[in-house]
């Protein structure tokens, strides 16, 4: 047994102390971390009494305070500072800023001849007190020029007082990039003011078919219940273009259904006059054209493939017919050849039945090989109707799949302004638009579009009270087609595209929507406030139909072939409907 080794004084104490503690001392922890030698046993660890821990006391700590440091009041109050005499000297000087701008832009099939257009740009000099030598540079905004091949080519001509003349000619395909740069000679104390002449000279052909010359190219898209008689004057009387007639069947047609031919009945005064069929039978359809160009009911007949209501595709029409590549040629060859050149047809479709059954760029192209005067592409497939957003892009291909045929391409879809209409035509290369939903409401969108085309200003949005006027009228143009009850009836619907984005109390609104005397909506219209501006954000937005993202109803076994087979044709028996839509 090594020897004992006498206690020693712990180096830490616990402030807790169990009633039995493990206590090492330095030599007992000095020998058990050291390396252990042979034949020397460790020292025991052994147990040590409460008793001989020794005991720790805390001596009490002492706080200092650091020393506050205190601000003394002065004796007396501080003085202020001394006045300066002297006013400050200040350097004045006025600026006198004018300017005004315009960018010219020429679209392909729009002018018919030759025009002129000039920007006028406005350059700024300061006035300043002295007289002295001042320099200004003014760069004019670029001159872009848009022209089909067809239309030889074009000379851009730059003068200013004072200026040279630059004139550049280019063919008619590319487009003309000019900057023009002036200096200024001197600036007296009033200031002065040069204006700067952009003329450009264009040579463009219109968009012209059968006879028909619609400039500028912008087409009322056909809506059920909506472009009748009464819109299109609204319509005619705010600009114009080509204004379509609501959708009628071929069937309808033949069997001389009343109301259908009342549909194709125009206006004495309204010109040119333009149908819209639908049908799904080659021969019936030849039939419909026929009674059309025989009795000289039309100028203008547009085929509908774009409506993607239920009710039509789930016979294989409207949007569903172009899958079926055989189907849909024979109709339109049995259209063109029943007109027989004496009155121009034309078609309009959508993208396809959804993004996984595409048909636009092969309808498109075998309508141009059939000989159709234009082909308008809705920016939207069936299976989205008329949610999500236009792609506009799909026009853009359509455009470049039939520029080999020289068939124009109407882009329709989201043009809910004039801005949008320009917009798309210079996205797309579109040769004109389609518009249908955003003229819900507002008729003198065309006059906008118009005077957009022309390069002419935009006429503002009316206030309220016009707005009101203009809703009037075309109440009174209802009523004296389809009589007072009827007329009041149909006009139900158009109260809330009329009133949107305007404060109108929520009792008128819902009473407008029962109204069926003139005399009640007068009374209505007159509790109304009609000191309002319109409102810019929200009439840039959709009107009308928003709802989409649903599978289409189709036929049975529809989507397995391209081609038509007994059954389809079969089926497509039961498609010829009296009133559809789209």
């Amino acid at each position: 047994m090594p020897p004992m080794v006498a206690p020693q004084t712990a180096k830490a104490i616990a402030r807790d102390l169990p009633t039995k503690t493990a206590f090492i001392t330095d030599s007992e922890a000095g020998k058990i971390i050291a390396a252990p030698t042979p034949c020397n046993a460790r020292a025991a660890m052994r147990w040590i009494d409460e008793s001989e821990i020794a005991t720790r006391t805390l001596a009490p700590t002492k706080m200092m305070m650091p020393m506050m440091k205190r601000s003394l009041r002065p004796k007396r109050s501080a003085r202020r500072p001394e006045r300066i005499s002297n006013e400050a000297k200040v350097s004045e000087y006025a600026a006198l800023i004018h300017s005004a701008s315009l960018v010219v832009r020429f679209k392909s099939l729009i002018i018919d001849g030759i025009a002129t257009f000039t920007t006028v740009a406005s350059r700024m000099i300061m006035a300043t007190p002295r007289d002295k030598k001042a320099r200004a540079i003014q760069r004019l905004l670029p001159v872009r020029t848009f022209c089909s091949e067809s239309a030889g080519a074009f000379m851009v001509s730059l003068s200013w007082p004072g200026g040279p003349r630059v004139d550049r000619g280019n063919h008619a395909s590319h487009a003309d990039h000019t900057d023009a740069m002036s200096e200024c000679g001197r600036a007296d104390a009033s200031g002065q003011w040069e204006n700067h002449h952009v003329t450009t000279t264009a040579f463009a052909k219109g968009l012209s078919a059968g006879g028909l010359n619609i400039d500028p190219p912008v087409v009322l898209a056909p809506m059920a219940g909506i472009t009748n008689r009464a819109f299109r004057r609204l319509c005619r009387e705010a600009g114009a273009g080509l204004y379509v007639s609501e959708m009628v069947t071929s069937r309808a047609l033949i069997e001389r259904n009343d109301e259908t031919l009342d549909m194709v009945t125009f206006a004495a005064d309204e010109n040119p006059r333009s149908v819209q069929l639908y049908g799904v039978d080659p021969v019936v359809m030849a039939q419909a054209v026929r009674i059309i160009v025989d009795e000289d009911r039309a100028d203008h007949i547009d085929l509908n493939f774009g409506c993607p209501v239920p009710k039509v595709t789930r016979k294989g029409g409207g949007s569903a017919l172009p899958w079926k590549q055989d189907l849909f040629r024979s109709i339109v060859r049995a259209a063109i050849a029943a007109a027989n050149g004496k009155v121009p047809v034309s078609v309009k479709m959508r993208k396809g039945i959804d993004d996984e059954h595409l048909t636009y760029l092969h309808a498109g192209a075998a309508a141009a090989q059939e000989g159709v005067a234009w082909v308008a592409l809705h920016g939207r497939t069936a299976a989205q109707m008329y949610g999500d957003t236009a792609d506009w892009s799909a026009i853009a291909r359509l455009k470049e799949q039939l520029a080999g045929y020289g068939t124009p391409v109407l882009g329709n879809g989201d043009i809910w302004t004039a801005a949008d209409a320009l917009r798309m035509m210079s996205e797309t290369g579109a040769d004109g638009v389609v518009v249908g939903r955003g003229c819900l409401g507002r008729p003198w969108l065309f006059g906008q579009l118009a005077a957009a085309f022309t390069g002419a200003d935009i006429p503002a949005d009316p206030h309220f009270d016009e707005v009101l006027r203009t809703l009037r009228r075309h109440a009174q143009l209802l009523c004296g087609d389809y009589g007072e009850s009827r007329g009041c009836r149909d006009m139900r619907k158009h109260m809330a595209w009329y009133l949107k984005g305007f404060s109108v109390k929520q009792q008128i609104r819902q009473s407008l929507g029962t109204v069926s005397t003139l005399a009640e909506l007068d009374e209505l219209i007159g509790q109304m406030n009609g000191d309002q501006e319109f409102n810019q954000v929200v009439g840039a937005g959709p009107r009308g139909r928003t709802s989409g993202g649903r599978r289409p109803t189709l036929p049975e076994g529809w989507l397995d072939s391209p081609f038509i087979d007994e059954v389809g044709a079969q089926n497509l028996l039961e498609a010829e409907l009296s009133v559809s839509g789209g």
